[in-house]
């Protein structure tokens, strides 16, 4: 018999035949004719032997072996017919001989079949820098789980932005993975992140068809995400008297400094900035006020505020009708807020501004440089909404 061992679906699995004419090569005998004939169940045969002389051998010309179309366990017969043929000795031509049945045997296996994973793409949406990601990937093993197909194997490898995490190892045939490997992407800074995880898929015939590893080709993941920093909150001077100075990581002071009794009063406009640039969240809050003898306009509940963008018209006064050093704190508690679907909200940490001024009776160290002019047009505007203008009026016509 030809037992031809386990052979993947679809591979060549065939055998030559050794043919002996076993005649005594003395020149009284016959040459041999071989041939492959009829074949029963899953054998095959091919091939013919002419003119074989007396005491020779052929081993390569006549073939027998399974259909490997399918897998499973093959069995069947490929009939050998024999003559001896008188051409060159007898010249008595062709005499039949009996026919030998060869019993050919094998098993086929099937490769492991991967399955497209899921999902693909991955799209992670908007997340925030630092934001952990990690999304698995479910992959399938196809292959009939009928003791004739291979377990497979997945590696993983990535491009760009992206990770690909774990290994495969002998998924069983039928069997799912949804655990084992997964995508994430770096969110360590803002930004739009893109990548591929690269999946390396292999049939492993260990505990099968023992016959070793093959290679199934790969297939990439496209994983994508937008990275939002937060929306972050500086406060500006945009106009008008007074030094806004940066005094800490969340603080603010806005000094008038000193102002001479009965002089013009002190207006400032502020403005809050969503200090960051896109892609960012939109900058939201509220204010308290703790202002005492500052007057104030504007601080009112705000939102969508966008990245680069500022709030302008947050108008603080200081009069200099009263005798005094003067103090007071606004607070404002800032939210980075983004409304995508997701509506996400995230409180920040809290900013003071304190006001500081003093009206004084004489100026003892008047500052160099230009005197301070008359109120200008857009300080008296300041003045009307914070509700001083009358008194300046007032005030001018005493004069």
């Amino acid at each position: 018999p030809v037992d031809l061992g386990n052979v993947h679906e679809g591979d060549t699995a065939e055998q030559a035949l050794s043919i002996t004419n076993q005649a005594a090569a003395d020149g009284f005998s016959e040459a041999l004719n071989a041939s492959a004939g009829g074949n029963t169940g899953d054998a095959t045969g091919a091939g013919s032997v002419s003119g074989l002389a007396p005491g020779a051998t052929d081993t390569t010309r006549v073939v027998v072996g399974i259909d490997t179309s399918t897998a499973g366990a093959k069995s069947g017969t490929t009939t050998v017919n024999f003559e001896s043929d008188g051409t060159g000795s007898s010249e008595l031509g062709t005499t039949a001989l009996s026919s030998q049945d060869v019993a050919v045997s094998g098993t086929v296996y099937r490769l492991a079949d991967p399955s497209a994973a899921t999902p693909n793409p991955v799209d992670f949406g908007i997340l925030h820098v630092g934001d952990p990601t990690s999304q698995s990937l479910t992959v399938s093993n196809l292959a009939a789980a009928d003791g004739f197909s291979e377990s497979l194997n997945v590696a993983t490898g990535s491009t760009g932005d992206t990770t690909g995490s774990g290994a495969i190892s002998q998924l069983a045939p039928g069997a799912t993975d949804s655990s084992t490997l997964s995508a994430s992407i770096d969110t360590s800074s803002p930004g739009f992140k893109s990548g591929t995880v690269d999946l390396s898929f292999a049939s492993d015939g260990t505990g099968s068809s023992g016959l070793g590893v093959t290679s199934l080709g790969s297939e990439s993941v496209d994983v994508s995400a937008q990275v939002n920093a937060f929306a972050d909150p500086i406060l500006k001077k945009l106009d008008g008297a007074g030094t806004l100075s940066h005094t800490g990581t969340n603080a603010y002071t806005l000094n008038f400094g000193d102002i001479l009794l009965g002089s013009s009063d002190r207006m400032a406009e502020l403005g809050v900035m969503n200090d960051t640039v896109a892609p960012a969240d939109d900058l939201a809050g509220t204010w308290i006020l703790t202002t005492l003898d500052f007057s104030n306009s504007g601080f009112d509940p705000f939102g969508g505020l966008a990245p680069g963008d500022t709030l302008g018209g947050l108008l603080v006064g200081l009069s200099s009708g009263i005798l005094g050093d003067f103090s007071g704190m606004i607070q404002l508690d800032p939210r980075s807020e983004l409304d995508d679907g997701q509506s996400f909200t995230q409180d920040l940490d809290s900013i003071t501004l304190l006001l500081e001024g003093s009206v004084v009776e004489q100026i003892v160290n008047p500052p160099t440089g230009p005197s301070v002019p008359e109120p200008s047009t857009f300080v008296l505007c300041l003045l009307a909404f914070a509700g001083l203008l009358p008194m300046l009026r007032r005030r001018r016509n005493r004069r």
